[in-house]
């Protein structure tokens, strides 16, 4: 600092010949070339925001474009294959009542009551629990048919089937060892 209250930065170089360069100059002046105003710094940041935001935003489009038609395209096919497996089990689950349940009567077939039974008694065994099996037969049911027909047999099996599963409760099961 000197008398009149300006600073000054003082740089001297040798010169080749023995000669000394001396400046003085205000540090004011060094440095007025590297200092912006409030302004103009924020209108450049506020032009690279902009700019950035711009170019991320059309790069963003261009390159997620094909992964939103992609994303697209995998709701649609998984749509379509929770449809088809509601479809397959709707399916399955006829395939598994038809292949246990007696066509006439709809309670349990021969085989599917054979395994029911198996399992039922393999539980007694373990738990060392009671089980009650009972057997029942139609008797005279050929002359049922031969006189009123076969359609009178099949309703008189319904009948009794059904007047029987009425009288169970889970997990009790009828199922038709005849047919």
């Amino acid at each position: 600092m000197t008398l009149d209250g300006t600073d000054y930065l003082i740089a001297h170089s040798h010169i080749s010949n023995g000669w000394r360069v001396i400046r003085a100059v205000e540090t004011s002046e060094l440095y007025k070339a590297t200092y912006f105003s409030v302004n103009e710094l924020s209108f450049i940041i506020l032009v690279g925001l902009v700019c950035s935001c711009l170019i991320g935003y059309i790069l963003g489009f261009f390159i997620s474009k094909p992964f939103v038609r992609l994303s697209l395209e995998i709701t649609e096919k998984n749509h379509e294959l929770l449809q088809l497996n509601q479809e397959i089990e709707m399916q399955n689950d006829e395939l598994t009542f038809f292949a246990n349940s007696d066509v006439l009567t709809g309670v349990l077939n021969r085989r599917a009551g054979l395994i029911h039974l198996n399992q039922a008694m393999e539980a007694a065994i373990r738990y060392n629990t009671a089980l009650s099996i009972a057997f029942v037969d139609v008797d005279k049911l050929k002359p049922v048919n031969d006189n009123f027909g076969h359609e009178a047999g099949d309703q008189l099996i319904r009948h009794i089937s059904k007047t029987i599963s009425k009288q169970m409760a889970e997990p009790q099961k009828v199922c038709r060892m005849g047919g």
